[in-house]
């Protein structure tokens, strides 16, 4: 009844004006700042940050913060013409409030230096608002069944009944995703033919972005309402592997690979064991002896995110593991990378090809080759390199990944060259091949 009544009554507190100091330009000089606001103010030659060596989910490291003029969030790699009709979802869409200064360093890639990185969420507290939001929004995307309405009322209960007041929290979820946004990662969104056939998208090899039918099958692009019958959102590999190498604890661990504790065992209890692996990083190898070579693994297979099996719905993630990475925690939840899902065809059915979708993967990677990165641990910059090293695929995977003939074709193996004989089905007249 109490939170009620301050809202009813339009009672506006000094804390909410902490945390929404983007809008101080339009509201004019005359606004005060909140007194957290201004104890940051005065103790910003002692910022707030995480420790050093804490665990790669989390995002505030100091090493990142110092290494934030090396890190390119927009990433030059997945730059897109005016004339394309690529979106590139990064910034927030309101240009109004950013001053010249902001505009710059928007384009400069510092976004991160901003007071909200540093705003405590209460007076003389050692968590900051950016920490506090980082939690609840990674507890808010682990669970799917939870509601926009439920973090809303979470991070009010927590504002007016347990914090100390003032603070700096949100009241809601639009409020927390406004000041959080700036830090996300970019995705692109690309039109698709309907048949996938092609990405209308702009390359150095063609130019498909203007096409308003498909080269290969005619299709036509758009429905009658103008919208893409079909579309792609892809999340680039370049900005992440970027604020990994920036960070000096996720650097050094991406390294540790080289270091080998069992040359006169000849047992191999991982991949970082292999003798690919190791002739990877020689000098002859694609890294050229640079332990900071990144090696992936791709995975992708047919997923129903459904749970009644009664519903048909075929999609494919495409996913990738950094193989650098120690293996206590290389494939765990939050360094799996997700770069994009691949939707289902009419009626659910699975998708017809994967070549379109992987063609925007390996383009990424051609760019990334022999790019200059940062390092944090080494606090330098270097010549980046990187590979698919292996993949985790079963039989549909390898028949889509690799454009191969299914296990029901005259000659369902990939590797050999041996034939089956038709046979005919009884009763559903269906024709399939037996390999002998």
């Amino acid at each position: 009844d109490e939170l009620t009544t301050d809202n009813e009554n339009g009672e506006s507190s000094s804390e909410t004006e902490g945390w929404n100091s983007g809008d101080e330009e339009n509201a004019g000089e005359g606004e005060q700042l909140s007194q957290c606001e201004l104890q940051v103010e005065q103790d910003r030659s002692d910022p707030q940050y995480l420790e050093e060596g804490s665990s790669l989910a989390d995002v505030c490291d100091d090493d990142a913060a110092s290494a934030v003029e090396h890190d390119d969030p927009s990433s030059d790699e997945i730059e897109e013409s005016e004339d394309s009709d690529v979106q590139l979802v990064y910034s927030d869409s309101d240009d109004s409030s950013s001053t010249e200064t902001e505009s710059e360093n928007d384009r400069e890639g510092n976004v991160f230096n901003c007071d909200f990185a540093e705003l405590p969420l209460y007076e003389n507290s050692p968590v900051t608002v950016f920490q506090a939001l980082a939690g609840y929004l990674a507890w808010f995307s682990q669970y799917p069944s939870a509601s926009k309405t439920n973090i809303t009322e979470l991070l009010r209960l927590h504002q007016k009944c347990i914090l100390p007041s003032p603070n700096n929290l949100p009241s809601c979820y639009d409020e927390a995703f406004k000041l959080i946004k700036p830090f996300l990662l970019p995705y692109i969104s690309y039109d698709v033919c309907i048949n996938e056939c092609v990405v209308f998208r702009k390359t150095s090899r063609y130019d498909h972005s203007k096409l308003k039918e498909c080269p290969t099958c005619g299709e036509n692009r758009f429905n009658a309402s103008g919208i893409a019958k079909r579309k792609f959102s892809y999340y680039p590999l370049g900005p992440r592997l970027k604020r990994m190498f920036a960070t000096s604890s996720i650097s050094q661990r991406l390294q540790a690979h080289a270091i080998s504790t069992n040359d006169h065992d000849i047992t191999m209890y991982d991949v970082h064991d292999s003798p690919l692996w190791k002739k990877a990083f020689t000098e002859d190898g694609f890294s050229k002896g640079d332990p900071r070579g990144i090696l992936l693994q791709l995975c992708t297979d047919g997923v129903n995110p459904f749970s009644s099996n009664k519903v048909n719905y075929s999609m494919w993630p495409i996913m990738f593991s950094v193989l650098n990475l120690p293996k206590q925690i290389r494939n765990t939840y939050q360094n799996i990378m997700l770069v994009g899902i691949v939707p289902a065809q009419v009626e659910g059915k699975e998708p017809k090809s994967l070549d379109p979708y992987l063609e925007i993967v390996v383009d990424e990677l051609l760019d990334l080759s022999e790019a200059t990165f940062y390092d944090g641990y080494r606090r330098a910059e270097f010549t980046f390199n990187i590979d698919i090293f292996n993949y985790v695929l079963d039989y549909p995977g390898l028949t889509k990944v690799l454009s191969a003939a299914g296990p029901n074709a005259l000659q369902g193996c990939m590797w050999c060259e041996k034939r089956g004989t038709c046979s005919t089905c009884t009763y559903s007249m269906v024709h399939f091949y037996i390999n002998l």
